[in-house]
């Protein structure tokens, strides 16, 4: 956005790039990003702004990624070394004109001692059936490397060159032999001045050759690009990390092989794209369970806080999905000091909850399948779970719940495999994050059997948790209606309407007034409920007392009310 002479905010969309950069199996991912896309956007958008252009970063309208798979397969005949690298006599550069390279490269490796001109194909025509090539085609592509790696009991690093020829993993062997291999996976062409052959533009255009090379001693070539310390390096060769002694580097060599164990695969044509297959989760639960806590602000001492939360009521609505007559509210109020604690009361009323709903859980239902749902079945030709077509191959099904046994639709066979019924109720707390979770989740932790899950935001604000039930197949999910609706519940609560719900829960104790202010946030006197004492009181409390603590829009409903 920029100001316009007459003051207003101006606002256009600017677009920032950054180039292609490959990402291999040992790419560090954070480093990745940080170096290739985090700081070259924020530079751009710097120097945008820095350049008098008068325009301010307002907010990010999208990140578009574009991903290209990287797969080097044109491997094939000799090509000369940038002479940076060749100087370094670090690598055997075999001169093959066929399509062998990496064979040739790992007999060098193998049998290349005392002999000398070892870049001619005639030093190693003699050992060329000591390894087993079967079921490997040429030029060899990286995804055939463990392959030859399995039938051949020789392990192989393959490393390339980037920018100013330093040297970087492609490929990390899975199992280190006895026999291990170092290659360089060259190619013909590089954007840099000091590369072989010509540098004409129309070479952009051009398919770049690769070539296999075998790297006879990796801390030569690479010592350089590490460090200006001309003393011995001992180099791993999976992070290309260096010590300084053989046993720091055995020591270290344990714990990076356990490093960049997986590989990053790029799509294929075929499976180019992620479409959504969780279908479950698409399905309505039967049960799930709204909750709050409401607490007295307790006085302390003047040397500690200025009050302390004490929870003295908690209310919970169980809403059944599939059958009202079996949703139910329930609300706890303590009296006395002595009485039970409202988490406590909290507790108990989930495993009483929790005996409740197993009985439809453990107790599936048949189906109900009618004249007029079996014509539908007969006609369907689309599956109601992923909405793709039925084939001649697939096996059609009749999808029900098994809570319930109401007919859902017609199903492939592995889709109705996957569409089980859930097994969890959610529980929705307005503010879980923020404070209510802590006035319950030791109780929940420790009042009944089970283990607890629990996703951290800090030490002390938890976005959700989740309470198993031992012996049981049957969890509690807690999470937070705020990170969903973020909003106040003054301001949600001014959404609602007279539902059936509230008449059905509040008809024999208040009357249609009454119910009505049911749907609007009031003014709880914070402030002033101090002690469970006070709660007794049947008159407003004093407005002297509370005016300070009260908004210009609450002393509204205060008087209102």
């Amino acid at each position: 956005m920029t100001l316009s002479n007459n003051g207003e905010f101006i606002f256009g969309d600017k677009y920032f790039n950054t180039k292609n950069e490959h990402i291999s199996q040992s790419t560090d991912l954070g480093e990745w990003y940080m170096l290739n896309v985090q700081e070259p956007i924020l530079k751009q958008m710097e120097e945008f702004e820095e350049d008098g252009s008068g325009w301010a970063l307002s907010k990010i309208l999208h990140l578009l990624v574009n991903i290209n798979k990287y797969n080097p397969s044109r491997v094939g005949s000799y090509i000369p070394l940038p002479k940076v690298i060749n100087d370094k006599n670090a690598c055997v550069n075999v001169k093959n004109f066929d399509d062998f390279c990496f064979k040739w490269a790992i007999l060098a490796a193998l049998y290349s001692e005392n002999k000398k001109n070892k870049d001619r194909v005639e030093q190693y025509k003699k050992f060329e059936n000591e390894l087993n090539f079967s079921g490997i085609e040429f030029p060899m592509k990286l995804k055939d490397i463990p392959r030859f790696e399995k039938i051949n009991k020789i392990s192989v690093n393959v490393y390339v060159l980037k920018s100013n020829f330093d040297v970087e993993p492609i490929h990390l062997t899975a199992s280190k032999q006895e026999k291990h291999v170092h290659l360089l996976m060259h190619q013909d062409r590089y954007d840099d001045e000091d590369c072989p052959g010509d540098n004409d533009d129309d070479d952009e255009y051009m398919p770049i050759n690769y070539h296999y090379v075998w790297i006879k001693n990796l801390s030569r070539l690479i010592s350089s690009q590490l460090s200006n310390h001309h003393g011995k390096k001992y180099i791993c060769d999976r992070c290309l990390h260096y010590f300084h002694t053989s046993d720091k580097l055995a020591s270290h060599e344990k714990d990076c092989s356990n490093i960049n164990k997986c590989k990053v695969l790029l799509p294929d044509e075929k499976n180019n794209k992620l479409t959504f297959t969780n279908y479950s989760k698409k399905e309505w639960v039967p049960f799930v369970i709204y909750g709050d806590f409401e607490y007295v602000l307790k006085p302390v001492t003047e040397s500690k806080a200025y009050s302390v939360y004490e929870a003295f009521s908690c209310g919970l609505y169980l809403k059944c999905n599939f059958d009202d007559e079996l949703s139910e509210y329930r609300c706890y109020r303590k009296v006395n000091d002595n009485d039970m604690s409202p988490s406590e009361w909290f507790a108990q009323n989930l495993q009483d909850i929790a005996d409740k709903v197993l009985l439809f859980f453990d107790n599936p239902k048949p189906m109900r399948f009618t004249s007029v749902e079996k014509v539908k079945f007969e006609k369907a030709k689309i599956c109601h779970i992923c909405k793709w077509g039925f084939t001649k191959k697939d096996n059609k099904v009749r999808d029900h719940s098994h809570v319930t046994g109401e007919y859902r639709g017609a199903a492939h066979s592995k889709c109705n495999i996957n569409y089980r019924d859930v097994r969890f109720v959610p529980v929705i707390f307005h503010n879980l994050s923020g404070y209510d979770s802590h006035l319950f989740i030791r109780e929940i932790a420790t009042g009944f059997p089970g283990r607890v899950w629990v996703l951290p935001q800090t030490k002390e604000q938890y976005i959700s948790f989740v309470k198993f039930m031992e012996d049981k197949r049957l969890s509690f999910h807690f999470i937070d209606s705020f990170k969903f609706m973020a909003s106040s519940l003054d301001k949600l609560a001014s959404y609602l309407k007279q539902q059936p719900t509230l008449r059905k829960v509040f008809c024999k104790d208040y009357d249609d007034a009454q119910i009505k202010l049911l749907t609007k946030k009031g003014v709880f006197p914070y402030e002033y409920i101090s002690s469970l004492e006070k709660l007794q009181e049947t008159a407003q409390p004093p407005h002297c007392r509370t005016v300070l603590q009260l908004s210009h829009g609450q002393r509204y409903f205060y008087q209102r009310l």
